[in-house]
């Protein structure tokens, strides 16, 4: 689940004749492709059965100039056609958030986040000591698990997490919780 993440254009020299590229050539950090723009267009991103309806031969068409890219897993994509000549194009991906390692790194977090994580961390820290501490902080991770549960929903209505995970752009409610009111 991408539940943070950074933007990052990048310019990338595309090979010739080569169909399958990884985005750490170009960016370590990159794990999507959103977008590839040439010089004069954007191409249309495709998923594997799209290609295959289009052109159940794809692997081995010859080289032209590339229309359409298709996203294969994290880290990587597929340009087809394959490009006949290196082709100069600007990556638009969404990167790993950056992994706190230093007493004076920066959490990327909203203040409104705050109590619940620090909630988090003291139920962690009573489940271990165990006994009686560990049965008192029960709202604590309670406390969290509603914090988790609004973020969540907020990224639900987010497009761009529905596009990248490639979920219906309409978010409906189950049918069995019609009868409840939403919290």
């Amino acid at each position: 689940m991408v539940t943070g993440y950074n933007r990052n254009i990048t310019a990338a020299s595309l090979t010739a004749n080569q169909t399958y590229y990884t985005l750490t050539s170009w960016a370590s950090g990159a794990m999507v492709v959103q977008r590839i723009e040439t010089s004069n267009t954007h191409l249309d991103p495709v998923d594997i059965g799209e290609l295959n309806e289009m052109n159940p031969t794809w692997l081995t068409t010859a080289a032209g100039t590339p229309s359409t890219w298709l996203q294969l897993g994290f880290g990587s994509f597929i340009l087809y056609p394959k490009t006949s000549g290196t082709l100069s194009s600007t990556l638009y991906t969404l990167d790993k958030i950056t992994v706190p390692t230093s007493d004076s790194d920066y959490i990327q977090v909203g203040d409104e986040d705050l109590p619940a994580i620090v909630d988090f961390a003291t139920f962690i820290a009573r489940l271990k000591e165990g006994g009686k501490e560990a049965s008192e902080s029960v709202g604590l991770i309670q406390n969290f698990l509603k914090a988790a549960a609004k973020y969540n929903a907020n990224i639900l209505n987010t497009s761009l997490y529905k596009k990248v995970m490639g979920q219906p752009q309409k978010q409906t409610r189950p049918a069995s919780l019609e009868h409840m009111p939403p919290q």
